[in-house]
C-alpha cells in the first residue's frame, strides 16, 4: 500500500517543474492582458460628462474567456457604471430574498442606490 502512494507522489514530482512552468505562463498571459487593457471613453448619460476610471479588475472564468472590467464614476454627480474592455456593460445579478425570492437592495450608500449600474 505504501509503495503505491510513494509511486503516485514520485510521478507527480517528475512533472512538477513542467506544471509550475505552465502555471507561470498562464499567469504571465493574464497579467499581460490586464496591463494592456485600455479604459473606454464612457460618458454619463444625464450629465454628458466623461466618466473617470476608478477601478480595473481581471475576470477569469477559466474557460479561455479573460475579461478586464473597468469601473467608472461621473466626476460631476458621482454616479457609477462598469464596462468590460470589449464595451459590454457589466450587469450585476440581483440579490434575492431567501424567503420570498423577491429582489432586495443591499446597498446603504445613497449615491449607489440611485445608480443604474451598481457593482454589487
Amino acid at each position: 500500500m505504501n509503495m503505491v502512494i510513494v509511486s503516485i507522489e514520485a510521478e507527480g514530482f517528475k512533472h512538477k517543474a513542467e506544471t509550475i512552468n505552465k502555471w507561470m505562463e498562464e499567469d504571465r498571459l493574464k497579467q499581460e492582458r490586464f496591463d494592456n487593457a485600455e479604459p473606454l471613453e464612457i460618458y454619463y448619460d444625464n450629465c454628458n460628462v466623461l466618466m473617470e476610471e476608478i477601478h480595473k479588475d481581471l475576470r477569469d472564468n477559466y474557460k479561455d474567456n479573460l475579461q478586464v472590467l473597468f469601473m467608472y464614476s461621473c466626476p460631476k454627480c458621482q454616479k457609477r457604471k462598469a464596462f468590460y474592455d470589449d464595451g459590454k456593460p457589466y450587469v450585476s445579478k440581483p440579490t434575492l430574498c431567501e424567503k420570498c425570492g423577491s429582489e432586495i437592495n443591499v446597498c446603504q450608500d445613497p449615491i449607489l442606490l440611485d445608480t443604474k449600474y451598481p457593482f454589487y
